[in-house]
């Protein structure tokens, strides 16, 4: 048991380091923030995610550029949505980082990528809020997924050009894959659950018996 509290304390004290780390990367590319009160259940057990992006003070967003959300875990086909029309909301089970840029990507859960359409006009930064973006998960559990996005940077303060590409990785709430139970979890509480049922009709006999 106090091995258990050790690994919970210590699971919570990663958790707060990455939102840490998340606060302060702020100035990065372009960045999506879950909005207040999401997720919001959808119907047929389904939650709806929305994200709230924004472009960094020293960023352009150019055609071709985007931002995506890792792992969206119990992604409900057909559910991506952008309110932006400048973007187009596509869905991929391995994303390519951008510049400078690694993260980890599991091939077998559905990435969000919302990538800036060709011949729309570049978004300078700073953008509080370039639209509304996410998805419905089977999942309305949160935690802590990383998002990554490609942008232009400024290649000097004040001079206007934004040749410069610039990527950027950090952390967004999201469904989180630690709260669907694992198969393995699953089966030994099936396993304990038998034993206890066993257990439980072998006492009833030998009350009976005596």
């Amino acid at each position: 048991m106090a091995t258990l509290r050790k690994s919970v304390a210590l699971i919570a004290l990663v958790g707060a380091a990455f939102f840490v780390a998340a606060a302060g990367q702020s100035h990065g590319a372009i960045i999506a923030v879950l909005q207040p009160g999401s997720p919001t259940p959808s119907g047929g057990g389904n939650y709806t995610y929305t994200y709230d992006a924004s472009v960094a003070v020293d960023q352009q967003v150019q055609p071709g550029d985007y931002f995506a959300i890792i792992d969206f875990v119990g992604y409900v086909p057909g559910t991506i949505f952008s309110t932006n029309a400048n973007f187009t909301a596509s869905v991929e089970n391995t994303t390519t980082p951008p510049i400078f840029q690694t993260f980890a990507d599991n091939p077998n859960i559905p990435n969000l990528r919302f990538t800036y359409n060709a011949g729309a006009p570049n978004l300078t930064g700073p953008q509080v809020d370039i639209g509304d973006f996410g998805a419905d998960s089977t999942v309305g559990i949160g935690g802590l997924l990383e998002q990554t996005a490609l942008a232009h940077k400024e290649e000097e303060q004040g001079s206007g050009d934004f040749g410069l590409p610039a990527g950027n990785t950090t952390f967004v709430q999201g469904p989180s894959i630690a709260a669907v139970p694992e198969p393995a979890s699953m089966t030994l509480l099936g396993i304990g659950l038998a034993g206890l049922a066993g257990y439980g009709l072998r006492r009833r006999r030998q009350a009976k018996a005596s």
